[in-house]
């Protein structure tokens, strides 16, 4: 099987990589039915790579450092990328989110959000429901808080 080896420097957690240098070589897969954690058989006159990801079958793959097992072939043991692998369902999911990093409920409880100590203030006109004939101005505060 052809696969495709880059070089990948977006952190892991990142769902769409940002890859470069593309190289296609031909492999075998010592382990066909493991597919998260493949093992990569090459030739080692062609695997003078240093990529650290792989393309295979749709599914995208972290790469450990190239081993040589013995005077013909090198080694290399893959761990499948889950976030890059199905980044498509992930970006077009329809989800409601309970946390956003910029966007947040400021009434909703959330032991992750630290309390910055602003006060919010809001001033709204309420409807005639006091006795305006002595009292010139009327207030109503509403404290709110933990």
């Amino acid at each position: 099987m052809n696969v495709k080896f880059y070089n990948c420097s977006s952190d892991p957690a990142v769902v769409n990589k940002y890859l470069t240098g593309e190289l296609i070589l031909p492999c075998q897969v010592t382990d066909s039915l493991d597919y998260e954690n493949p093992t990569l058989l090459l030739d080692l006159t062609q695997s003078k790579i240093s990529k650290n990801y792989a393309l295979m079958e749709g599914r995208y793959y972290f790469l450990e450092e190239p081993e040589i097992i013995n005077g013909h072939h090198v080694e290399i043991r893959a761990h499948i990328d889950d976030l890059m692998t199905h980044k498509n369902a992930i970006m077009n999911a329809q989800i409601i989110a309970d946390r956003s990093s910029s966007n947040y409920e400021n009434y909703m409880e959330d032991g992750m959000v630290t309390d910055s100590g602003k006060i919010t203030v809001k001033i709204r006109k309420l409807p005639k429901i006091f006795d305006t004939a002595n009292v010139t101005n009327n207030y109503v505060i509403i404290l709110g808080g933990k």
